[in-house]
């Protein structure tokens, strides 16, 4: 399992779809907080793809997300959760 913080967010969305492309992972979890940079349309495809096991949408919480660590044990976490204004 891999845990992708900011995967409703434009990086994060498009790690997500060439990392289920490309890599054989089963299960992974998202962290999102739907803030103005988080769609949850740019994962839509994920939710069809019959090879994923698993689906979660996180909140970022502290809580939450030492929850999803200590159950889940993911092999690796992509940060990519951040709010920048580029004026």
């Amino acid at each position: 399992m891999i845990l992708v913080t900011g995967g409703a967010g434009f990086i994060g969305s498009i790690l997500i779809h060439e990392w289920i492309k490309y890599s054989d992972e089963s299960q992974y979890a998202i962290s999102t907080k739907l803030t103005y940079s988080g769609n949850l349309e740019n994962l839509k495809i994920v939710q069809i793809i019959k090879r994923i096991s698993s689906y979660k949408q996180i909140f970022c919480d502290e809580k939450t997300l030492k929850e999803i660590v200590e159950t889940h044990k993911p092999r690796a976490i992509l940060h990519f959760a951040a709010e920048s204004h580029v004026d």
